[in-house]
């Protein structure tokens, strides 16, 4: 009995660990940010832009936000960071396959890629920049990190993108910030003539 016991405490503690590994960390690091879909000049194709402002006292920017959300035995690991929708009942846009690692498999989703590196926005005077956390010092320093990808949406009236995040900055603006959810959306009309 006690064998079992022990057995049982043990896959508990491995399961647990697995899913505190590969949950993706997030802490607080995003004060702002913002979403815009840009017409390619292609019938239905648009880029996509993400904008995040980044805390640099606060954990690294993501790396690839997605639509994907992935699961350990039918349990979510993660929520989705990008969450498509619309009044048209039409799929979701994909360009890639996300997931698969050690859980296998891997499904149709949607995802940015980072566009260069991090730049400091910092709103400090130029003789101050050395001073910000984006660089050691302790002055409020923040990077802007761009994301984009194109996708080709069919004509709805209502395409929403939203981004959505664990856990924003600690701001004095706002209550309670640093449990709060980021989340940024935008919206675009396709149904109008492509450019317009």
């Amino acid at each position: 009995m006690k064998k079992i016991k022990i057995f049982v405490l043990k896959t508990i503690l491995t399961i647990s660990l697995i899913i505190g590994v590969l949950s993706e960390l997030h802490a607080s690091h995003i004060a702002g940010g913002y979403i815009n879909f840009e017409c390619t000049g292609n019938p239905n194709e648009y880029t996509i832009r993400l904008t995040l402002y980044r805390d640099c006292s606060g954990v690294a920017a993501p790396t690839s936000p997605s639509d994907y959300a992935e699961t350990f035995l039918g349990l979510p690991l993660n929520p989705p960071e990008l969450i498509w929708s619309n009044d048209c009942g039409l799929p979701a846009p994909s360009n890639g396959t996300c997931g698969g690692g050690i859980f296998g498999g891997g499904s149709s989703c949607f995802s940015l890629t980072q566009v260069g590196s991090g730049n400091e926005v910092s709103q400090l005077c130029d003789s101050q920049i050395q001073n910000s956390s984006c660089n050691g010092g302790n002055l409020p320093g923040y990077e802007e990190y761009i994301y984009e990808a194109t996708a080709v949406l069919p004509p709805c009236d209502s395409w929403t993108l939203t981004y959505r995040l664990c856990c924003r900055n600690p701001a004095t603006n706002v209550n309670n910030a640093a449990n709060a959810d980021f989340v940024v959306s935008s919206s675009v009309n396709t149904n109008l003539p492509n450019c317009n």
